[in-house]
């Protein structure tokens, strides 16, 4: 019998053919010895499906025709690979803009989520000038703990309220026992915390930040104001209510309302925590008002809306 648990990883992409070129180099460094990985292209049309045909056979390409999202194409993905494979212990849901920079990174992620009966894991990301970008996530209001830290620290390994979805590792029976990904969420943003949130109501300590193992993440490094488009705006307050709505108290549903009123006309920068006058023009704050109110009233409307059975 293999010590090493099944893994299958899923790697999650849109027209990202380059980034995802690099990641799937870099994954040929991992020194894991059993797993399997699975690309799950979300109707990309920039030829992403043919170079991973081409170029990593190793690779089994899961191909969408269209853009389902963060959580639909992830769920493709976990459909898929619950059908073809029986005998499957874990699966990790990875984000195309990743590098491997420890070859030794998911042997450590996934024994450690063995050792500690985790439900859900995720290891330290870092931006690609070494800060930390990613120690975990703490309640409320959520908070990516450790960011902008050096790169050496936060390497501890702890329970935690949630991780972020670019590298979600889920065991294989809480799927089985608590369902998919919600897909109220779509395009994006708010269901990895929800599903952290899921487990947690489930198992207690279930959610575990590993922080010996590393990856790297290009996610943008936001130090500048910038103009707040009103399909972004939306999906973020949208998003963001229903999660507090199902899981957040009274006070932090009334200071989330009232934070992103204030973003319409101020920013806030990520590293210096400053707050600014929004470059935006007064017409489009104004603009942005009735959009408020509609996100408002669509999070009213949907959160309570649940479709995530297997």
């Amino acid at each position: 019998m293999n010590e090493y648990p099944f893994v299958v990883l899923l790697v999650l992409n849109y027209n990202g053919k380059p980034l995802l070129r690099t990641f799937l180099h870099s994954l040929r460094k991992t020194d894991y010895q059993n797993y399997k990985i699975l690309v799950v292209d979300n109707g990309s049309t920039d030829g992403s499906k043919e170079m991973v045909k081409k170029e990593f056979p190793e690779c089994d390409l899961l191909y969408l025709e269209k853009n389902r999202g963060y959580s639909g194409g992830n769920n493709a993905g976990i459909r898929y690979i619950l059908k073809k494979y029986s005998n499957v212990d874990y699966l990790l849901l990875l984000n195309n803009d990743m590098e491997v920079i420890q070859k030794e990174w998911l042997t450590i992620l996934v024994f450690e989520a063995k050792k500690h009966n985790a439900w859900v894991s995720g290891c330290k990301l870092l931006y690609p000038n070494g800060t930390i970008q990613h120690g975990g996530v703490s309640l409320w209001p959520p908070k990516h703990i450790g960011r902008f830290l050096p790169g050496v620290e936060m390497s501890n390994v702890k329970f935690v309220d949630a991780i972020t979805g670019a590298c979600f590792l889920i065991k294989v029976s809480a799927i089985l026992k608590l369902g998919v990904i919600d897909e109220v969420y779509t395009p994006f943003l708010s269901e990895d915390i929800d599903y952290c949130c899921r487990v947690n109501n489930a198992s207690r300590s279930a959610v575990l930040y590993v922080g010996n193992a590393r990856l790297l993440h290009y996610e943008s490094v936001t130090t500048k104001a910038k103009k707040i488009t009103p399909q972004t705006y939306y999906i973020i307050l949208r998003n963001g209510l229903i999660l507090r709505l199902r899981y957040a108290p009274i006070w932090e549903i009334f200071l989330f309302c009232l934070r992103r009123f204030f973003r319409i006309f101020f920013v806030r920068d990520q590293r210096t925590n400053k707050i600014s006058w929004s470059a935006s023009s007064c017409v489009d704050k104004l603009k942005l008002i009735p959009i408020y109110f509609r996100a408002i009233f669509d999070a009213l409307r949907m959160y309570k809306i649940r479709k995530d059975k297997l």
